[in-house]
């Protein structure tokens, strides 16, 4: 009958609902429903385009991943210790809350995601780099070390004399 099948994977957002087989099959979601038949667990799937249907619960949660929000208010501009006890009132810091230097970051607070660069110099010996990717509550996170490595700073004098750092980035010692 076929020549050829292809494989396809499904990209849809739907809303769902727990919902079993019997009352999805009294609401009219099930074509052969069966009065009889052994109750199961499933979802009620509303589509974007307005179509209802119901969904066993092993075949949704193997096709659907629940999205979570994003929470309102989260701080991902954040660049150094100063800015995020400005920005975060009940921050608590042990130790050095600047041990390791932001050397770049990209943020859409908007969008609920944040990527970042930082970096801590082991002053003659090299540089630990750390990259994070944060999307809502999801973070990744990769360490390595740069043997033989360290931070090199840019910085301007301002007119009243205090010294800012405009940009870092790791190069060879």
């Amino acid at each position: 009958m076929f020549t050829e099948l292809k494989d396809y994977q499904s990209v849809k957002k739907v809303k769902a609902a727990p919902m079993n087989y019997h009352e999805a099959g009294k609401r009219g979601l099930i074509r052969d429903y069966d009065e009889k038949a052994e109750e199961q667990e499933g979802y009620f799937v509303l589509y974007e385009d307005g179509y209802e249907s119901w969904s066993p619960k092993d075949a949704f949660e193997k096709g659907y991943v629940e999205l979570l929000e994003v929470k309102a208010g989260k701080t991902y501009g954040n660049t150094c210790a100063n800015g995020a006890k400005k920005n975060v009132k009940d921050i608590q810091f042990w130790g050095s809350g600047d041990l390791f230097e932001l050397i770049s970051k990209a943020s859409s607070q908007n969008e609920g995601w944040m990527k970042s660069t930082k970096a801590m110099e082991i002053e003659g010996v090299g540089v630990v780099v750390q990259v994070t990717t944060q999307q809502g509550d999801n973070v990744a996170e990769a360490l390595t070390f740069v043997p033989g490595a360290k931070i090199e700073r840019t910085t301007i004098k301002s007119d009243t004399g205090a010294i800012a750092i405009t940009s870092r980035k790791v190069v060879k010692a």
